[in-house]
């Protein structure tokens, strides 16, 4: 099992979590177990670098996990066992959610949630993104009435 010894660092606002953390990454801080939380991101993305729109009130962090010798982490399917994580946790929330292959969750039908893996130097970045109490682009939603915070 991958024990992290979490440790959560919370900024204003960020251009991109993720970005932030390939950052410290490839200057060669150790980042195994950091989660790195923005209340907004300027320039988040999403799968295929389309834009992800980040506005306050939502919930946007990354996590980065040190892999193992041999490698574990480096898979294809790790946004979808994100997802499918995410999907079987919700519910203790009251939060019924389905996963979109490959790496949304929608929320009644409509997308609330976008997850984003990508492999460096050794590690897995697993982005986030959940709607909260942001502003959506259509077709979306968020989980009003939660803590953006709290979300996480």
């Amino acid at each position: 099992m991958l024990e992290l010894p979490f440790l959560i660092e919370t900024f204003e606002s960020l251009p991109s979590t993720q970005d932030e953390m390939r950052a410290r990454l490839t200057r060669g801080e150790d980042v195994h177990g950091l989660v790195v939380r923005a209340l907004e991101q300027t320039a988040g993305r999403g799968q295929r670098a389309r834009d992800w729109l980040a506005t306050r009130g939502g919930s946007y962090q990354t996590l980065a996990a040190r892999d193992r010798t041999p490698p574990v982490l480096n898979r294809a399917c790790a946004p979808v066992v994100v997802a499918l994580g995410l999907a079987e946790t919700l519910p203790e929330y009251g939060l019924q959610v389905r996963v979109k292959w490959p790496n949304d969750l929608l929320y009644r039908g409509k997308k609330v949630a976008g997850i984003l893996c990508e492999y460096l130097k050794g590690h897995l970045l697993v982005g986030v993104g959940v709607n909260v109490a942001n502003e959506v682009p259509e077709g979306a939603t968020a989980f009003r009435g939660l803590d953006p915070e709290g979300v996480s």
